[in-house]
């Protein structure tokens, strides 16, 4: 698989510069908005899934309340 300068550059700054603390927690906000997006959830539950330390609790109270956070925004428009 060829990779574009972007992409090694990009991978380069985040592996070097970037804790792994911090790249979880970008995760946990890209899976959020996508499943506060109005996106199919598939995608942002694929992503939740396959981190294995996610209780099926605490999975479906955060997938509720994003859930009602997009339909609030999307009303709002």
């Amino acid at each position: 698989m060829e990779r574009t300068k972007f992409a090694t550059h990009f991978t380069r700054v985040m592996n070097s510069h970037i804790s792994h603390k911090i790249k979880a927690y970008m995760l946990y906000g890209v899976i959020g908005l996508l499943i506060a997006s109005p996106l199919p959830d598939e995608i942002g539950v694929v992503l939740l899934a396959g981190l294995n330390h996610v209780k099926q609790k605490i999975f479906a109270t955060a997938s509720f309340i994003l859930h009602i956070i997009g339909i609030f925004l999307l009303l709002g428009i």
